[in-house]
């Protein structure tokens, strides 16, 4: 049978062989059910092995015949796939996890861990990824709580980007573990919120009033200037140039889980930037400088108990959550302040392009956002008006 199945071949030759190379033609049906088959299947079997080699020819033949047969690649992935749960699985994808060529950083790590302890590992960690279908997936997605649709994108953004990673080769060259995504065509998305909330003057001036006197002014950077939380967090004294009434970006506060991390680059590259900002705000600042004993070289906000370190974020946002209060706006967020700020200038007619220079924007349906808000307050201006000539008297 073997000698009508497939061939043997000693190597490097027939003289002096120290190996045996069995090989057979791949089936013709299996090209149609797996892609990128090679047209000949082979093993190498050491010389005292002829008989392993004859027996792995007759297997093949057999399963062929029987219409069984499976690819040797496609029982190594099965093989993984059985023993890979997400949680095996995830600490290597996250090590590895690349974008555009680039490592993750510390806080983007974090991020992703933080959703995946959360959220994924006590319903999927102990699946294998092998056994994920979309009834899975869905069944996932309805589990999440609606009422945070931030929460429900970026765990579906990180399981999404865990079984897109599995239906790829490993790095060494193992297989893929997945060979259909579990995520159907029609995916109900999770939609953005894109209702800007923003503050008025009053509510901004009652908050900043309200702040320890050693962060007050951030929430004018924030408010004034479209500054990020993080951004703000990281600025130095030398960021300021007083005399020009600039504020370079050139760092963010990361936020990992033992702040090792203290600082990094901005979100995007666009994120890195040199800001005008209003004379008052450069006056405020000089005369905060100088109250709080800075230096050129001191973080802006630093802790309270060690000037050589920046605030955290998350410390910085429990004093604005305070201050908040006494403006009554228990929705406003501190990244509403940016908001504020943005829709604020598309009022007084910023383009596009100006307020994506501002923010630090790369996508132009970003700044577009408060252009909207901006036309929409506007609407309501004008019914108010119409409202007093036309309304019942």
């Amino acid at each position: 049978m073997v000698k009508d199945f497939g061939t043997l071949s000693y190597r490097p030759n027939k003289e002096n062989p120290t190996r045996i190379v069995a090989r057979y033609h791949t089936p013709m049906y299996a090209f149609s059910l797996w892609q990128g088959l090679p047209k000949v299947q082979s093993k190498s079997f050491p010389i005292m092995q002829q008989r392993a080699a004859e027996d792995w020819l007759r297997k093949a033949e057999y399963e062929i015949e029987e219409r069984i047969w499976v690819p040797p690649q496609e029982v190594k992935r099965r093989e993984i796939a059985e023993r890979t749960t997400f949680n095996a699985y995830f600490p290597s994808w996250l090590e590895n996890r690349r974008v555009k060529g680039k490592s993750l950083k510390a806080s983007t790590k974090y991020s992703i861990t933080k959703a995946y302890e959360n959220h994924i590992k006590p319903i999927l960690g102990e699946v294998a990824l092998a056994d994920i279908t979309a009834q899975m997936v869905n069944d996932f997605r309805s589990s999440l709580d609606s009422s945070r649709p931030d929460m429900v994108r970026t765990t579906m953004r990180v399981l999404r980007a865990i079984v897109n990673s599995a239906l790829r080769p490993s790095l060494n060259g193992e297989p893929p573990i997945l060979k259909i995504s579990p995520f159907t065509v029609g995916e109900a998305k999770v939609e953005r919120n894109h209702k800007v909330v923003i503050a008025t003057p009053e509510e901004v001036k009652t908050i900043y009033e309200e702040m320890p006197e050693a962060y007050a002014p951030s929430v004018l950077l924030a408010s004034l200037g479209a500054f990020r939380i993080g951004e703000i967090c990281a600025l130095k004294v030398s960021d300021i140039d007083f005399k020009r009434n600039t504020v370079t970006i050139s760092r963010t506060r990361a936020t990992t889980p033992n702040a090792t991390v203290l600082t990094t680059s901005p979100k995007t590259e666009n994120s890195n930037r040199c800001e005008v900002i209003s004379g008052e705000l450069v006056e405020c600042l000089k005369k905060f400088v100088k109250e709080q004993g800075l230096s050129k070289d001191d973080w802006l906000f630093p802790t309270r108990t060690d000037k050589t370190t920046p605030i955290r974020t998350n410390t910085l946002r429990y004093y604005y959550d305070k201050a908040k209060l006494a403006a009554n706006r228990p929705d406003l967020h501190f990244h509403d302040l940016r908001h504020t700020c943005l829709t604020w200038l598309a009022q007084s007619g910023a383009t596009v392009k100006e307020l994506m220079d501002m923010a630090g924007h790369s996508d132009p349906k970003i700044a577009m956002i408060y252009q909207h808000a901006a036309d929409e307050r506007r609407r309501e201006q004008a019914e108010a008006l119409g409202g007093r000539l036309f309304g019942e008297s």
